[in-house]
């Protein structure tokens, strides 16, 4: 049999498409944009009213002929026949989301599911979920949830292989099923609740958030990148970076010690071999009192005896708990490299690498009892990279003086001299006891440590966090003086933001403005002391700040503008000054935030003036592979100058002048780019608050093919008419706060040489939107 492909928009094409279902033709059935789609949230049934509800024969024949359409690779959402191709690069592999409940028509499943996206399923047949899961498939949306039958998964093995082939797969585990290690076998992660003590609403209330914290985890980190991984990874193990070593035996134990926490460390430890119990049911469990309570990532660790720890020396129970750590869906694994490639840690790093990409390992390896030389040393962080597969080495060895503090930190250097570039990665050298101590205040980059509120320290010498801070203060942290640099500034967040991020990571630093209406003053003053750290620049100043630095970063080549200055020392005695932009980075993560939830559907961006921030915006634009069409609305000409700045030259991503905005002007700048009428995906509004702009109803009514994502700089006042218009219309929205916040932690990341504290810069932002009105709705927009 041949497969007939129907267009939906014609009554002809339904009644072709009822037919082929009787005969039971398979049928690619292309669903026109902008209408519902018969997969969505679950709705595996045929159109209402259609004969082919009367009977389940009928049912799974609909079911089989949509399902070929969602399995077909160059699965397309028409209109008037124009084809969006799939983009590939938004959302990463391993997508959709696939939830597995241990019991039928579970309620909990069904909350996560709606909680999460657009719900498919629940799902019972082979065919249907080979369909959802095939490569191109309408169900690889970034916002897909499949739900599948626990009994398909039970009583079909083509099934639950084809499961484990996916990377996120999750069960969730209400402690019924009968054969949960089949479950168990075929699923990722796992979350668990008790049916029999725990309502499901209160479940999935429970639940949803970890579910949440896991997806952005897994979206984030599993994108297959080298570069972008190791790049992360030296801001998570960056700079003045800490752990924090737990050492209780059940995890109920810290949460009222967690605010504490927060305060001084990065990272939480959780010593699985310190732990009450091994077995896989309590470590979720553990992980998840965990997760109820903190944002703060996990390093996940079973310390055997012979690496100062208390677990048996058995390489395979160790494996199998480290697997533990790895279903529960801890960011980081540590991996013994004492065990000298012994095929069951080796399998377990297979495993994490295949079937777990967005967790980190960081390789290990303790010397107790006996001197260890540089040499040495350095021959132990090498054995620690684990052939090339951690993100990160740490060794730690026995001090018995002052020097063996400093030879480790001799064979750190040696290390990162040794493997730079692609092999660059970051290391913890640290040694035990009393004389150690020194150690961990030279050693800069995830330092383990301890805290006044836990039951014992887990190793000999260990310091808090606030104790290190304090010593390295006082021995090689220097003061540093940072600014705001424009003209208005006097009602800037950026100091409130920035001196919260400095005390939240303990450093000596301090942010102020500096206000005036040229850039001699701060050039001839601020720039040139020796305790200038960096600076902020905002208008009038972005472009005149450019001949006074040393280096422009590309992006902030491309688009004209500096917003960042950073103090760089390539050497002892050395500085130089660097020009970045982050503003573009402020821009862009937001918008692919709100688009990669539909990364099926191709289309342009507009941007809207023609300024400085302008300029950023068409270059986070193209950087997301969107063709811009730039809109000038009091001087157009300005406009098409700016298209033309970064339209010519062969430009990979097209970029037009506007002269309107009407539909007419937008398809005719389409068409001369060749493009065939494609959706507007984002635009990005820089024009001020006075303007009053707002989008023509053309492109935000329901007739709209699919409505963009819209993005407003503005963020005094916060709800723009172009907020409020996107807020009315079901637009995905970005507040202009959102913007400021991104680039300000782009900010803090670049000048501190770590992850900037998020949560604390918000809170400044926030606080200092007081008395805006709408504070609710920034409150939502800057933590979601």
């Amino acid at each position: 049999r041949g497969v007939v492909v129907v267009d939906m928009a014609h009554g002809l094409g339904r009644v072709v498409w009822t037919l082929a279902c009787l005969w039971a033709v398979p049928t690619a059935c292309f669903v026109p944009a902008g209408r519902a789609n018969p997969l969505a949230r679950g709705a595996m049934a045929p159109p209402e009213g259609s004969s082919l509800s009367s009977s389940p024969s009928s049912r799974r024949t609909w079911q089989r002929a949509a399902v070929t359409a969602a399995a077909a690779a160059t699965v397309t959402m028409a209109t008037g026949g124009a084809a969006a191709a799939a983009t590939s690069s938004v959302v990463p592999g391993g997508w959709p989301l696939v939830l597995v409940g241990t019991s039928e028509d579970s309620e909990v499943v069904k909350h996560l599911a709606e909680q999460a996206g657009e719900m498919w399923g629940p799902v019972s047949d082979l065919d249907t979920l080979n369909g959802l899961l095939a490569p191109g498939a309408a169900a690889a949306g970034g916002n897909s949830v499949v739900v599948v039958a626990p009994s398909l998964v039970m009583l079909d093995p083509n099934a639950a292989a084809l499961l484990r082939e996916h990377t996120m797969v999750v069960l969730v585990n209400d402690g019924s099923s009968t054969a949960l290690e089949a479950l168990r076998a075929a699923t990722t992660y796992e979350f668990a609740h008790d049916a029999a003590s725990e309502a499901a609403e209160a479940a999935g209330a429970r639940l949803w958030p970890q579910l949440s914290k896991l997806i952005g985890f897994v979206r984030t980190n599993a994108h297959g990148d080298p570069a972008q991984r190791q790049a992360e990874v030296a801001l998570e193990a960056g700079l003045d970076t800490f752990f924090l070593s737990l050492t209780f035996g059940h995890m109920r134990d810290i949460v009222p010690c967690l605010k504490e926490f927060e305060k001084e460390v990065d990272l939480l430890e959780l010593r699985a071999d310190l732990l009450e119990r091994y077995d896989l049911d309590f470590v979720i469990e553990q992980v998840a009192l965990i997760r109820q309570h903190t944002q703060l990532p996990i390093l996940f660790t079973v310390r055997s005896a012979g690496q100062c720890g208390t677990f048996a020396e058995d390489p395979e129970a160790i494996a199998e708990l480290g697997r533990f750590g790895l279903r529960a869906g801890v960011e980081w694994l540590d991996v013994e490299a004492c065990w000298d490639e012994h095929p069951a840690i080796e399998a377990m790093v297979d495993e994490s690498q295949s079937r777990y990409p967005a967790t980190r390992l960081l390789g290990s390896y303790h010397v107790v009892g006996k001197h260890t030389s540089r040499e040495g040393a350095l021959d132990i962080l090498n054995m620690c990279r684990l052939n090339g597969r951690a993100d990160g080495a740490k060794t730690v060895l026995q001090a018995f003086t002052a020097q063996e503090n400093l030879d480790v930190q001799a064979a750190m250097a040696d290390f990162a001299a040794q493997h730079t570039g692609p092999e660059a990665m970051p290391a913890c050298g640290i040694c035990l006891g009393e004389a150690g101590r020194l150690s961990r205040v030279l050693n800069r980059h995830f330092t383990p440590v301890t805290h006044d509120l836990l039951p014992a320290v887990a190793a000999p010498g260990q310091l808090s966090a606030a104790t290190i801070m304090d010593e390295r203060r006082s021995l090689f942290l220097p003061s540093r003086q940072f600014y705001i640099l424009g003209h208005p500034v006097d009602k800037s967040p950026s100091p409130d933001m920035h001196n919260a991020a400095f005390k939240r990571v303990g450093l000596p630093w301090t942010y102020s403005k500096f206000d005036d209406e040229t850039i001699d003053k701060f050039v001839e003053t601020a720039l040139a002391a020796p305790d200038f750290g960096g600076a902020s620049v905002t208008i009038p100043h972005k472009q005149a700040i450019m001949p006074h630095l040393d280096e422009i970063s590309p992006a902030a080549s491309a688009i004209g503008a500096v917003n960042t200055v950073v103090v760089q020392e390539p050497e002892p005695g050395v500085r130089r000054l660097y020009g970045d932009n982050t503003d573009w980075i402020g821009i862009r993560r937001p918008i692919a935030a709100l688009l990669r939830d539909d990364a099926a559907c191709k289309g342009v961006a507009v941007v809207v003036g023609a300024g400085g921030t302008a300029m950023a915006a068409v270059y986070a634009m193209q950087s997301l592979d969107l063709p811009v069409l730039v809109y000038n609305p009091r001087t157009p000409s300005k406009g098409h100058d700016l298209a033309a700045r970064f339209g010519s030259d062969g430009a990979a991503t097209p970029t037009v002048g506007l002269d309107e905005i009407d539909k007419a002007s937008v398809e005719a700048a389409c068409a001369a780019l060749g493009l065939e009428a494609p959706a507007v995906r984002a635009v990005v509004c820089t024009l001020p608050a006075s303007a009053g702009f707002t989008l023509p109803e053309w492109m935000v009514d329901d007739t709209a093919a699919s409505k963009p994502a819209v993005l407003d700089v503005v963020y005094k006042p916060p709800l723009t008419p172009l907020i409020k218009q996107a807020m009315e219309t079901g637009c995905g929205y970005v507040l202009g706060s959102k913007m400021l916040l991104e680039q300000g932690v782009e900010q803090s990341a670049i000048w501190t040489g770590r992850r900037a504290p998020r949560t604390d810069i918000a809170a400044a932002l926030l606080a200092n939107m007081e008395g805006q009105g709408g504070l609710d709705v920034v409150s939502e927009g800057l933590n979601r």
